[in-house]
């Protein structure tokens, strides 16, 4: 009877890792992508309405990565957005405001992670911390 129940003790620790080892290893990948494939070139067949559309769908305050048409390559939040265009505010220098025509746009690209990538991050971060807990109980009940 001791044997039976020291057995099945056993037994559900090693499924609980391997759980958790799964459900971590599903999380990484997706937390790896930083980038968030948003990015909008700008060739000729792209017009200034849809650069313009794509800033007013992220926002003020949204980070992002220029590079206009005279090669100048911009990063920083949006600050303002206007009727023919818009101003960053550059995160290096945050004294330093620069207006962009939509139509002098080459590529704009959002930075930051994407929200399945920071779902993925803390879903990974729970499954840790109830592994821990876990852990830690199982720790303390069988030392005592």
């Amino acid at each position: 009877m001791i044997l039976q129940h020291r057995r099945a003790e056993l037994v559900r620790p090693n499924t609980w890792v391997v759980i958790s080892a799964l459900v971590l290893s599903a999380s990484v990948p997706l937390s790896a992508h930083s980038s968030g494939g948003r990015t909008l070139a700008a060739p000729a067949e792209r017009t200034a309405e849809s650069v313009r559309t794509a800033v007013a769908r992220w926002g003020v305050g949204k980070e992002i990565d220029v590079r206009t048409r005279a090669n100048l390559h911009l990063r920083g939040t949006i600050d303002r957005i206007e009727a023919d265009g818009f101003t960053i505010r550059d995160t290096r220098q945050l004294t330093r405001v620069v207006r962009i025509p939509y139509g002098d746009v080459r590529q704009i690209t959002r930075t930051g992670l994407p929200l399945p990538a920071k779902i993925a991050i803390l879903g990974g971060v729970a499954v840790g911390a109830s592994f821990g807990i876990w852990l830690v109980k199982v720790v303390t009940c069988r030392c005592g």
